[in-house]
């Protein structure tokens, strides 16, 4: 083997080192250092994107819901960053429609029952609305009706391609390597 084809195979080895190093993260539970970066990139869009939200949607208060969520709904990583990525869409499609589908009365309902729609997407068993609407003291039925809303907002769609998720979850890390500092 000459040079060149060695170098060639020690960056192929190391490339599909990092890939299984990023799939291993992703099916995990989110480390600390994961919840930091996930809270600032969370309420950054949640602060940019709805009005009067800066004045409570706090880094903290931010951080406190992705640990609780992680801690008790057992969110992955990936799980966590597809929920994310929804809840863009689903503030762009309805700044699309001209709808003001979240605002600062309903952020907390549509952060839950988008974490709940994601899970109903990726998981043979998903957690039900009853355990939800348990988990963070709702009511079922407005539980209930804010997913069919929400669903309606994003024409019933929220599935999203191995290549919008992988761009996206470059974002929220800032165009570092995928979650390595």
């Amino acid at each position: 083997m000459d040079k060149a084809s060695s170098s060639q195979s020690t960056k192929y080895s190391l490339l599909q080192q990092e890939k299984s190093n990023l799939v291993l993260d992703l099916i995990n539970l989110p480390s600390d250092q994961h919840i930091e970066k996930l809270s600032q990139f969370l309420t950054d869009i949640v602060q940019a994107s709805i009005s009067g939200a800066a004045d409570f949607v706090t880094l903290e208060n931010v951080k406190i819901f992705l640990q609780y969520v992680r801690q008790n709904a057992q969110l992955t990583l990936s799980e966590i960053l597809v929920a994310l990525q929804t809840l863009e869409i689903l503030l762009q499609k309805s700044k699309e429609k001209g709808r003001t589908i979240v605002n600062t009365d309903n952020l907390g309902t549509a952060l839950v029952c988008v974490c709940g729609l994601v899970l109903k997407f990726l998981r043979d068993q998903p957690y039900k609305n009853s355990w939800w609407s348990n988990a963070f003291s709702m009511d079922i039925h407005t539980l209930a009706e804010s997913e069919l809303v929400i669903l309606e907002v994003m024409d019933w769609q929220i599935w999203i391609n191995e290549k919008n998720f992988i761009r996206f979850a470059q974002r929220v890390v800032q165009g570092d390597k995928l979650f390595k500092s």
